[in-house]
């Protein structure tokens, strides 16, 4: 709806001027459109760099290196931010805590001992 909604605003201004109405916010509401798809582009450009960080930051973890796309598209989006934002020893530490079955599988086939 808000796609959409963005969309309208722009139409409905012109409708609005084609009538002759003075409104000092049609002018500001134009940009409405703008400001929301500038604000999605900066959000793209913040979650490729965390990507590219973490991508960077697993090769270190993992066996063959040239396999960090692989196991990145096996993490979860909180995983992600964690293999990019915290320091190597948290990691190490967060990698030998995981008891869970799908860890278990990328431990066994995609990092190195730990």
């Amino acid at each position: 709806y808000t796609f959409i909604g963005l969309l309208l605003v722009p139409i409905a201004t012109e409708i609005v001027q084609f009538f002759a109405i003075e409104w000092e916010l049609l002018l500001y509401l134009r940009f409405l459109p703008l400001v929301f798809f500038g604000a999605l582009l900066a959000r793209l450009f913040f979650l490729r760099m965390t990507l590219s960080i973490a991508l960077r930051k697993l090769k270190g973890f993992l066996q063959n290196p040239k396999k960090n796309w692989a196991v990145a598209l096996r993490l979860k989006d909180r995983e992600i931010f964690q293999f990019a934002y915290h320091p190597q020893e948290r990691l190490r530490a967060f990698l030998k805590e995981q008891k869970e079955l799908r860890w278990d599988l990328l431990k066994e086939n995609y990092f190195k001992k730990i």
